[in-house]
């Protein structure tokens, strides 16, 4: 017996195995995995970079960037409909950093990545330390963050207020400090320089100081005090900016492209939030049925577990309750007020748009996961999430370089325009991208549509803020066709008012030349005429 608790006393464990746990107790740290997960998300938005040409709203983005500080924040809207914050930023940082669309998309590369500690951050503040290390590592390989990461527009800027604003509302209305509620207050103001969704995310937490002083059945003057401080500040700061943001909600109201909304839209939107699952059915990327349907599956069999569980935490635990609360709030919120507005207003839902819920969704399947791990309906759940993740990461870079068709459109006008020919775009993002990519190609006109009796104003407008040669180049085809002998008519998917321009703008070119070509590209279609004297 002695000998044989000898020899048991002599062995010794296994190298590998020690060498192993001490390697995994140590990633999980969050001094060591957090940066790790920081640098895995700069990685994967670096990734391809200039993988595509310019995504259609960033040629505007690099037309308003252009301005001077001044002139983004009072002409802003002439070019685009958001608020200037995310240009005014963008102007200082192209300064440094140059104008190359790969330079602009830096800035959201480095916003974006920025997300991922501060989500831990928020994690920490409602749930666990493990939980917020999920939750981050969610932020750091969601699809949709990379997708948008890597788009020279706000929307990552967009995320990154939002867990700004509710990382400072959440230690304001624990510690109730005076700095903390200003902190607050510039925040709000941020956001509503950013993007006009962000009132959508600000009244979910409002809501929630509602919800938490009834079911706390007491009334803290001090923290009702600093919230309310804090907000009319941030309405104070955005004051000179409301009557241009007014002009632009008549427009937006007057035209605007989204389609018409249904009542269950938001399904959609919150699964493409949440893995994507949406770009895998856009006729760019062309997938296989099976795969649209598994990429759906996923993101529903977390969702639905972790909006259910959630509930059902709540209930059993009221400490944990308001945290619950609170994550809900942040994404029910933004998402059935858009979707109340698209229904009785104009419609406005769009997926890119809610980016902002991203953190608190990404928080609540975090925290599901973490606690019910040792579920193995769970661990297949999460592992079928974060499968759905990877591949649609995977999906948004092709073999080959993807070009803008309308950049395709502007090449070929370039080189296939005589000298003398006349150009018509028939919508501005056409004649933007032809502005940008060849913006000394002569005899280029934009068609205006006669119904908007501002459209001249606009157009005079948005010429001057693109630094554009001449506003006499917009008009119609029959007040400027008699003097040319070949015109180029452009259509695009964007084309407001296409049965109006075919009937006037086509019409007089059918009724007066005769067509000798027709150019198609996958969202653009281009006429020839020459012209019968």
């Amino acid at each position: 017996m002695q000998q044989l608790d000898s020899s048991a006393r002599t062995v010794k464990a296994p190298v590998m195995p020690r060498l192993y746990q001490r390697l995994t107790s140590l990633l999980v740290r969050p001094i060591v995995a957090l940066p790790l997960l920081t640098l895995l998300a700069l990685a994967l938005r670096l990734y391809r970079l200039d993988y595509r040409d310019y995504f259609d709203d960033e040629v505007i983005t690099t037309f308003v960037a252009r301005q001077p500080l001044a002139d983004i924040y009072r002409n802003v809207m002439a070019n685009d409909s958001h608020p200037p914050f995310y240009h005014m930023l963008l102007h200082v940082w192209r300064a440094g950093f140059g104008e190359s669309l790969t330079a602009l998309r830096l800035f959201s590369v480095v916003t974006s990545t920025a997300c991922v500690p501060l989500v831990y951050r928020l994690g920490c503040l409602l749930t666990s330390r493990s939980a917020a290390l999920v939750a981050a590592a969610l932020m750091a390989i969601a699809p949709f963050q990379i997708y948008h990461g890597q788009q020279a527009r706000m929307y990552p800027l967009l995320a990154l207020i939002v867990l700004l604003t509710s990382l400072a509302f959440v230690r304001a209305w624990r510690d109730g400090s005076w700095w903390r509620w200003l902190l607050f207050g510039l925040c709000v103001a941020a956001g509503l320089h950013t993007h006009i969704y962000f009132p959508l995310s600000l009244l979910a937490l409002d809501l929630w100081s509602i919800y938490e002083s009834f079911a706390r059945r007491r009334f803290d003057k001090a923290r009702w005090t600093g919230l309310i401080a804090a907000q009319a500040l941030a309405a104070v700061l955005f004051l000179p900016f409301l009557p241009t943001l007014f002009g632009t909600i008549h427009s937006v109201v007057q035209s605007f492209w989204i389609q018409s909304t249904q009542p269950f839209d938001w399904v959609i939107d919150l699964i493409s939030v949440a893995n994507n699952a949406l770009l895998t059915s856009l006729p760019d990327f062309a997938m296989p049925p099976w795969y649209i349907i598994a990429s759906y599956l996923a993101a529903i069999a977390a969702l639905l577990p972790a909006l259910i569980y959630s509930i059902r935490e709540a209930r059993r635990n009221s400490a944990e309750r308001g945290a619950w609360m609170l994550l809900h709030l942040m994404i029910w919120t933004p998402l059935l007020g858009a979707t109340a507005i698209s229904l009785a207003i104009k419609p406005i839902l769009l997926d890119r748009s809610l980016i902002g819920i991203s953190s608190a969704l990404y928080v609540l399947l975090a925290w599901m996961f973490v606690r019910f791990w040792k579920r193995r309906l769970v661990q297949i759940v999460a592992l079928a999430f974060v499968v759905s993740c990877l591949a649609s990461n995977l999906l948004t870079f092709p073999a080959a370089h993807v070009q803008d068709d309308l950049v395709r459109m502007a090449d070929y006008l370039a080189r296939e325009a005589r000298p003398g020919d006349a150009i018509a775009y028939a919508d501005w993002q056409s004649f933007d991208t032809a502005a940008l990519t060849h913006p000394q190609q002569p005899d280029v006109y934009v068609l205006p549509f006669p119904d908007d009796p501002t459209a001249q104003t606009y157009w005079h407008r948005r010429m001057e803020a693109m630094r554009w040669r001449s506003p006499r180049m917009v008009a119609s085809v029959p007040e400027f066709g008699p003097r040319y002998q070949r015109i180029w008519l452009a259509f695009s998917l964007y084309t407001y008012g296409l049965d109006y321009h075919k009937q006037v703008n086509q019409g007089w070119l059918e009724q007066h030349g005769r067509r000798v070509d027709r150019i198609e590209f996958p969202r653009a279609v281009l006429f020839l005429y020459e012209m019968t004297r």
